[in-house]
């Protein structure tokens, strides 16, 4: 396979897995046995990422810096899960996809989470029960 086979072959992988675009893609060929090494290798590679744990603190200063959404706001995010990520977002409205994917984008920007999906919860939470918590 030429240089120019693995880039149309690429380009159709992406074009049919869209959605996947954080899923490294690794050329492979049995015919010249060449490539599983470094399948191996990314393999390996997501599954620490995968295992990855974001610090809390860094986790609030991100949720200061992010846009807000068009209505409501972002209270927090929380990490409650690996393999794979898993986040929590306390918001005082419910937000559409393109925003997720904005978050989603986010994360993997700032903590990598290469090859991994990175899930998200939302969790809505009333502004009168939000001043409770900070009261007590």
């Amino acid at each position: 396979m030429g240089k120019k086979d693995i880039s149309k072959a690429y380009r159709a992988t992406t074009e049919s897995f869209s959605g996947f675009e954080f899923v490294p893609i690794v050329p492979i060929s049995a015919r010249k046995q060449s490539g599983i090494d470094t399948l191996l290798k990314q393999v390996i590679r997501v599954y620490e990422e995968m295992r990855k744990y974001a610090d809390r603190h860094v986790l609030q200063e991100l949720t200061r810096n992010l846009k807000p959404p068009v209505a409501g706001a972002i209270l927090r995010i929380n990490q409650i899960a690996i393999k794979p990520p898993i986040f929590k977002v306390r918001i005082t409205r419910s937000v559409d996809a393109s925003y997720i994917k904005y978050l989603r984008h986010a994360l993997r920007n700032h903590f990598g989470y290469t090859g991994a999906p990175i899930l998200i919860r939302t969790e809505k939470v009333s502004i009168k029960k939000t001043m409770r918590m900070h009261k007590e």
